[in-house]
């Protein structure tokens, strides 16, 4: 035969409806009478507030359109996604002009209840919301055979019927078939029409993979622009310039959601007398996360869209997904998520991989699954109703397991040997540090460079981390230099702390095990340095990290050190400062005795002396110098600023004689030096650290004929200047001064070789800055009175203030 088909007459008299048909590809032919055939047309309107997704239509449209029918695409995604607005969207585009004869609607799950997510209205668990029950396909298919023109008491009984007399009805014509909301390819399966004349959309949670020539498609979260352009277009309002950063943080807010930017749209379409920063307001919790429950309005609710999700969950599965609630964030690591759901592991993998397949956990990495903002705190609300008994044994597995990963590792480390040569340094109030903090839960420790700031705060973090230890009760401490953030945009605490933990002491920690020990209260953290930061707009930024670390984790004290800058009372408002005293004689008598342990005690006598007749009594760094000085030549200076002179010209001449060449001159060494420091001073985003291109380029500009290779061992001869690696560029080096104090001095010489009124320019351009200030002070302490009384003359004409201020520097 033609075509190699075997044609088939099947004859059927008086009350037969049905022949039965043999061979190959059998099955019922349904040849029920006709009554009144007619056209079809169920889809719900085409959303005309619709916006956006232009590129994935494009795709989709496609699908439908091109190639040998029949066309099938599934569109899958999390709740709320936009995947039915999306499959609307499609299917009144292509109607008409490729399936005009029908358009079929199916929704497989629709609520019974407008309460459907309230916990009071019942389910079969207690206490949980439940979506309405399950449209079955068998009812669905009854209805689409009356639409189709059969009379009712005509549609047959069963299933397997009514798919039947379904595909014949729907054989000759070019049909649309949209199925919303399905979960698998059983429930889909009698709802496909046969002929290859039609398309089939079908929207899910998960990807319903296992229908023979179907085409998954992801549908994501929109990116902030499309989130904006949703807002517009929904809300009617024209975004004016000093709005769009507000509609941002609403999209962000709305966790880039369709659904919930809708839902958000609407509420400002109908209260006309908001504004979108009302809006922001309204739809923002205390944590600055948005909170679901405000996602409503009319018959749209972003929380019963995810309970009807939740609704067709097994036992074991809305066990798992209400226990991962309790997670300390939307991002979960897998490890976490075992110790939660309390299971085997194998098991517990099981249940997050389902949940995963039907998107309500998205895998971030190998180790991280991720839950959309919106449907953790719906798994947080949820959670609340389990038995308090399995929630309180949850957090405590949660805690324990987070306090194992620090305790572990990170205890052992910071417990280790203390200086012997440790003094505890006083404070103005009359006490010492361990007194203070972490009693006084939010401290600024202010005092100058060298003093022992970092000295104190990481003793404090030894004595927690050996009571700790030892099996007493106690937080465990953690501290963060604040110069590691290093200008990138990493600027969040939480992220500073991982990683030091990382990179300082070897513990990779997950930012969940992190967030439960401190949302427990069960760590205070230093923060070292918020002064080092040059840049102040980084500052800023960090500042503002700060106090809102401070605010969500407010059981966790918090101690931050600085040198002294004039903002910083404004930068961290209603915090307890404390300072440093001055080291009195009795204190520096106690630490130069730890010092020359091994001298006489007329030697500890006549250094501290001298300290004493020239100003070195300001704390541990510059008595250290002092003895270290004294040790190698038996002389003393006679003030702090020789005491540093004095120190460098000696490292760096022990250095070169030590390597037994003498490459540079020492006094050339010191120049380039010079140059090093004064380009890092200058650097407003990192002055702390500079690249090894950069070191080049410094002393190229004392020395433009310097040869490379001259420059591969300068860091060595110097002894103030060591090689670091990079945490923003692994692998590149990096380089840093030994001391902050020394990298000032140096910088300091190098600006006092400048006219006078270069300095008065520098002075107006630093003075507010706490490192400037101290660089500044020591080019005037370096030149003579008339240089001094010039660089004030030149202040004077525009700035009297400052003009005043060096005549403070100065007496």
């Amino acid at each position: 035969m033609p075509g190699g088909f075997r044609w088939l007459k099947a004859l059927a008299g008086g009350n037969a409806k049905q022949v039965n048909v043999t061979g190959d590809n059998f099955g019922p032919i349904y040849l029920g009478p006709q009554h009144g055939r007619r056209s079809v047309h169920q889809l719900p309107a085409d959303p005309a507030d619709f916006s956006g997704r232009t590129a994935l239509v494009d795709q989709v449209r496609k699908l439908l359109t091109d190639g040998p029918g029949p066309r099938m695409v599934n569109l899958y995604g999390i709740p709320g996604v936009g995947k039915s607005a999306l499959g609307l969207r499609l299917a009144h585009a292509v109607s008409a002009e490729h399936y005009p004869d029908h358009q079929l609607y199916f929704d497989l799950r629709e609520y019974d209840d407008p309460r459907a997510g309230d916990p009071q209205a019942g389910d079969r668990r207690a206490g949980h919301p439940r979506a309405g029950d399950a449209n079955t396909a068998h009812d669905l298919l009854g209805g689409a055979l009356v639409a189709l023109g059969t009379a009712a008491a005509e549609v047959p009984s069963g299933l397997g019927p009514r798919a039947a007399a379904y595909r014949s009805a729907l054989a000759a014509d070019r049909t649309l078939v949209m199925i919303d909301n399905a979960s698998t390819a059983a429930e889909v399966e009698p709802l496909l029409p046969g002929h290859y004349r039609s398309a089939v959309i079908i929207t899910s949670w998960a990807p319903v993979t296992d229908l023979p020539g179907v085409r998954a498609v992801g549908v994501r979260v929109v990116g902030d622009d499309e989130g904006v352009e949703i807002l517009r277009t929904v809300s009617g309002r024209d975004l004016e310039i000093a709005d769009r950063g507000v509609a941002r943080e609403i999209v962000r807010c709305a966790g880039h959601l369709p659904l919930a930017l809708r839902v958000a749209g609407g509420l400002l379409k109908v209260r006309p007398a908001w504004t979108w920063k009302d809006l922001l307001v309204r739809l923002t919790g205390p944590d600055g996360r948005g909170r679901i429950d405000r996602f409503a309005t009319g018959r749209l609710a972003v929380e019963k869209t995810f309970d009807l999700a939740y609704g067709d969950l097994g036992t074991d599965l809305a066990r798992a997904y209400r226990l991962l609630g309790l997670a300390p964030s939307p991002r979960i690591s897998r490890e976490l998520a075992r110790v939660l759901i309390d299971a085997d592991p194998l098991v517990a993998d099981d249940l997050t991989d389902d949940l995963t397949g039907r998107g309500l956990l998205q895998p971030e990495s190998g180790s991280t699954l991720r839950m959309h903002g919106l449907l953790w705190q719906r798994a947080r609300d949820l959670v609340t109703g389990d038995d308090p008994a399995l929630r309180r044994r949850a957090s405590d597995r949660m805690t324990a397991w987070a306090l194992a990963r620090l305790d572990k590792d990170y205890l052992d480390h910071h417990a280790g040997v203390e200086p012997e040569s440790f003094v505890d340094s006083p404070l103005d109030t009359g006490t010492v540090l361990t007194d203070v903090f972490p009693a006084t839960p939010r401290l600024v420790l202010v005092a100058d460079g060298g003093t022992g700031k970092t000295t104190l705060v990481n003793h404090l973090c030894v004595t927690a981390a050996r009571h700790r230890r030892n099996g007493y009760d106690g937080p465990v401490p953690l501290i963060a230099l604040i110069r590691d953030i290093a200008g990138d945009e990493d600027a969040d605490v939480v992220t500073l702390l991982l990683r030091t933990l990382r990179h300082r002491y070897g513990l990779d920690m997950t930012v969940d095990a992190l967030q439960v020990a401190l949302h427990g209260g069960h760590a205070f953290v230093v923060l070292d340095g918020l002064d080092e930061l040059a840049d102040r707009t980084l500052r800023r930024t960090v500042v503002t990290e700060i106090r809102a670390f401070a605010e969500a984790y407010p059981g966790v004290p918090l101690l931050v050190t600085s040198r002294p800058y004039h903002t910083l009372d404004a930068d961290l408002p209603g915090w307890t400062a404390v300072t440093i005293r001055p080291w009195s004689r009795r204190t520096s008598e106690r630490y130069l005795a730890t010092l020359l342990s091994d001298h006489s005690p007329r030697e500890a006598r006549d250094l501290l002396r001298v300290a004493s007749e020239s100003g070195i009594l300001q704390g541990p760094l510059a008595l250290q110098m002092l003895v270290v000085h004294y040790r190698r030549h038996r002389r003393l200076p006679a003030t702090h600023s020789e005491l540093l002179e004095m120190y460098i010209a000696d490292t760096i001449a022990t250095r070169e004689a030590s390597r037994g060449t003498l490459y540079f001159p020492p006094q050339h060494l010191r120049r380039l030096l010079e140059s090093v420091a004064f380009t890092m001073q200058s650097d407003d985003t990192n002055r702390v650290t500079i690249a090894y291109a950069d070191v080049v380029r410094a002393m190229r500009r004392v020395s433009p004929d310097t040869k490379e290779l001259l420059l591969s061992g300068f860091a060595d001869r110097t002894g103030l200047l060591h090689e670091i690696g990079d945490w923003n560029a692994p692998g590149r080096s990096v380089f840093a001064f030994t001391h902050t104090i020394y990298r000032e001095h140096l910088a300091a010489a190098h600006l006092a070789r400048k006219p006078a009124k270069e300095v008065a320019a520098s002075i107006v351009e630093h003075a507010t800055d706490a490192s400037w200030e101290a660089v500044l002070r020591g080019t005037l302490e370096m030149r003579e009175p008339d240089f001094t009384a010039e660089v004030a003359a030149h202040l004077r004409r525009r700035h009297p203030g400052l003009a005043a201020l060096v005549a403070a520097w100065t007496t």
